[in-house]
């Protein structure tokens, strides 16, 4: 179990779990052909990829000041909100 460090699972939930859930989400608004799950990790870390890279700049801002000591809870709404 020295695999799963805390730091692989910070990983795995910032590129996979906003891909996965996008992917989800899509699945049930239009009907799809069923896909195999191995072909869709690839697509969603992609996907993730992508909304990091949409949402690259305000994750800069609000790290880059002060923002966290002011504003913990929305620091913390934001980074949630962001992510899904």
């Amino acid at each position: 179990m020295e695999n799963f460090t805390i730091d692989k699972i910070i990983l795995l939930a910032v590129f996979f779990v906003p891909g996965f859930i996008y992917l989800k989400a899509y699945r049930l608004f239009f009907a799809e052909v069923r896909t195999d799950f191995s072909k869709d990790f690839y697509e969603a870390v992609g996907f993730s990829f992508l909304n990091g890279v949409v949402f690259s700049y305000p994750l800069y801002l609000i790290n880059n000041s002060d923002f966290i000591s002011k504003h913990t809870f929305w620091y913390f709404f934001i980074l949630v909100y962001l992510s899904f």
